[in-house]
């Protein structure tokens, strides 16, 4: 009873002191709407990929086939495809606003300046480092 009491005076003069603050939802409100916000989603429709290749190949031919001006990826073997942007995903950083989005770009072309290559021939430099297995089917 004593705490009910403090709490109401304590409402009480924060709200003759600062004023009506922004009405917070009840923990039964929360669960009504994130069940509304889940029901919501099942409607919607979602492209699903099945891949009995290798999923780079699948990506990156996906990749092009729409036209797609970067890629965030966490694999390096992404980078050797020529693709005109490539970010990392671990990098990924959201501000606590939630408005700003940073991570980085690898600058592919500065890479193979540094290591005296064409961008052509990173798939065969990555495969005798052993980090790739070339294929025919390779899109690279």
């Amino acid at each position: 009873m004593f705490t009910d009491d403090l709490h109401k005076l304590v409402d009480d003069w924060t709200k003759e002191k600062v004023g009506n603050s922004l009405i917070k939802p009840s923990l039964n409100q929360i669960k009504q709407n994130k069940h509304r916000l889940d029901t919501d989603s099942w409607s919607k429709v979602y492209e699903v990929f099945q891949s009995l290749e290798d999923h780079h190949q699948e990506v990156v031919s996906f990749f092009r086939e729409n036209g797609f001006h970067g890629l965030i990826a966490h694999d390096s073997e992404y980078a050797l495809c020529n693709i005109p942007s490539y970010y990392s995903s671990h990098a990924l950083k959201l501000s606590w606003n939630g408005k700003n989005l940073t991570t980085n770009q690898f600058l592919m072309q500065e890479v193979a300046k540094q290591l005296g290559l064409k961008l052509s021939s990173f798939p065969i430099f990555a495969a005798l480092l052993g980090k790739l297995t070339l294929h025919t089917s390779c899109p690279w």
